[in-house]
């Protein structure tokens, strides 16, 4: 469902820039290989991935090649890592270079990290779990509802996490990394970290997750988090993640069988006051920042009993889908010491836009509020307008950059931000931080018709014509181009080779083009009136490139793909047609 290549190139870039394959064995594994090879190479992959796992030590990699990993139990996890490497020296679990590995499982965990296994990295994974294969009624009258309390035997089938660690016999794991992962399906949560330290979950998205769980689980969450040390800077990271559709369905009996959680990212009881924990409360800051969070059950980002947490530049829309759920998009519950600042915050017709019930010293400014009911969190730093997205939907294709007339446009504060947005792109272009997880790139472009005037396209511009209807023609301040079809570059090179396939398009279009190394760009489809309908950012490897552009439920008609940097533009024409 969500082939967009950005994960590809997050996957190589993060090879490159966070793996380090100098020393330690390099595994690789395959579930169509051999029993009887040893996994040295490629050529020839091992089928017991499991007995690789184990086998690991501090420095190894392991290599998951293309194919389906499946629990081999009913009650067993599908990856169980025990190992742990070491400062420095981490144990990598990730998808061989190009491929993309799906386990999918019907059991308690896709990947359970156990023992206190630390120092490992889960990189590019899928990870698919078993709520297709089962209904909303089976769900209702599992072992353990409010329908079947007397059935002591817990199933699986309806509760299994995505990725989970647990703590056994009080070991505690810590400095644990999951990166680029698509998890999705999972009966119970999608990532769900308990009693650990030094926690990073960045680059994964998140969805259709929670559905069927009797124990109110949420796409992204901490857990009573534990101290490694004493250190009180950020010790747990949340960044750049997508989280959508996190909902629960089934009451949870141990709330009074009411609806409960669902939602997009929670920091649950770092102060170890629930289930007779002794940890003591967490000294560690989270940071959260650059997360999109839409249309989950529950709240967008949520701290519970919990301290010491900045949530920034977020951007939540449309959470509180559970009818029995009215608290916010985001919001701080009998927390601590929360900072709240330039996140968007869109609420449902009539519901909560954000809330801070029993807690304390809340710093909250520079946030934008749209279409809720209440604010309990509100001050003249907000903003109250509608942040113009381009295509908020319920999809995943949906696009929460923002038009250039948008209010969350140099509208942050500078008095904590994130240093890039989700894409990476530095802050602030303007004079201040955007509002979002984006941050607003301006390319300035003019229209050659004598009546229309100079236009910021951007994220692009705003929803009147940047392009004059009759000549549609443009050109830019920098270089002289010709015009959209097919731009001519008259000052040094910058990009070459644009082709996109298959033109005309219906579903989805491949952009391969060829940009300098390390230039950055933006990879842009644009309308005839200049609004951008998909961006994103790209730098160039000095080889040929791709970028697969979602476009399924686009209007047919004439496009523009555009690659351009703040001075340098070319394009190619595209047509969408339904008939193709």
């Amino acid at each position: 469902m969500f082939t967009n290549m950005k994960y590809a190139l997050f996957v190589i870039t993060f090879i490159l820039t966070h793996v380090t394959f100098a020393w330690g064995t390099k595994y690789y594994v395959n579930p169509v290989g051999s029993t009887f090879n040893d996994g040295l190479s490629a050529s020839k992959p091992k089928k017991d991935f499991q007995s690789i796992a184990n086998s690991t030590v501090a420095g190894d990699t392991v290599f998951f090649m293309n194919g389906n990993y499946s629990n081999s139990c009913a009650q067993c996890d599908v990856l169980e890592i025990k190992s742990s490497g070491k400062a420095g020296a981490y144990i990598v679990f990730m998808n061989y270079p190009g491929h993309h590995p799906k386990i999918k499982f019907n059991g308690w965990q896709g990947i359970a990290i156990v023992n206190g296994a630390s120092y490992i990295k889960i990189i590019g994974f899928e990870i698919e779990g078993n709520s297709k294969n089962v209904t909303i009624s089976e769900a209702l009258t599992q072992p353990g509802t409010c329908n079947n309390l007397s059935n002591p035997s817990i199933d699986p089938r309806f509760n299994g996490n995505g990725i989970g660690v647990k703590t056994n016999n009080n070991q505690y794991s810590h400095h644990l990394v999951f990166s680029g992962n698509i998890v999705h399906e999972c009966g119970g949560g999608g990532i769900g970290i308990n009693q650990s330290d030094y926690i990073t979950i960045e680059d994964n998205v998140v969805y259709n997750n929670c559905w069927y769980s009797i124990y109110g689980t949420s796409g992204i969450s901490l857990y009573q988090s534990w101290n490694l040390d004493t250190f009180s800077g950020y010790k747990n990271i949340i960044r750049r993640n997508k989280c959508f559709n996190n909902i629960n369905f089934i009451p949870v009996p141990s709330f009074g069988c009411v609806i409960q959680d669902g939602n997009g990212i929670i920091i649950d009881d770092s102060r170890n006051t629930q289930n007779q924990s002794n940890l003591g409360a967490y000294k560690g800051k989270t940071l959260i920042e650059n997360n999109i969070v839409w249309y989950n059950g529950g709240s967008g980002i949520h701290t519970f009993l919990s301290e010491n947490i900045d949530i920034i530049n977020n951007t939540a829309y449309l959470n509180n889908q559970s009818p029995a759920i009215n608290c916010g998009q985001i919001l701080a519950n009998s927390s601590n010491n929360i900072n709240i600042l330039n996140n968007i915050l869109y609420a449902p017709t009539g519901k909560m836009i954000n809330n801070s019930y029993n807690s304390k010293n809340i710093q909250y400014y520079n946030n934008l509020h749209y279409n809720g009911s209440i604010a309990i969190l509100n001050n003249l730093s907000c903003i109250n307008k509608d942040p113009l997205f381009i295509r908020a939907i319920k999809s995943l294709n949906a696009n929460f950059h923002t038009y250039g007339s948008s209010s969350t446009i140099d509208a942050g504060t500078t008095l904590l931000y994130s240093q890039s947005d989700i894409e990476l792109v530095k802050r602030p272009i303007g004079k201040l931080p955007d509002i979002g997880a984006y941050e607003t790139a301006t390319i300035s472009l003019k229209s050659t018709s004598n009546t229309s005037t100079s236009k910021q396209v951007n994220h692009i511009t705003d929803k009147s014509s940047a392009i004059d209807n009759e000549a549609l023609y443009l050109s830019v301040e920098y270089p002289k181009l010709k015009n959209l079809e097919g731009f001519d570059l008259y000052n040094d090179e910058f990009a070459s080779n644009i082709s996109l396939s298959p033109n005309p398009a219906k579903s989805y279009v491949n952009v391969k083009f060829t940009l300098i190394k390390g230039q950055n760009a933006n990879l842009s489809i644009f309308n005839l009136y200049g609004v951008p309908i998909n961006i994103i950012n790209v730098v160039g490897n000095g080889d040929t490139q791709s970028e697969i552009f979602i476009i399924e439920g686009l209007k047919e008609g004439k496009y523009f793909v555009v690659l351009a940097n703040n001075k340098k533009i070319i394009s190619k024409p595209l047509l969408i047609s339904n008939s193709f």
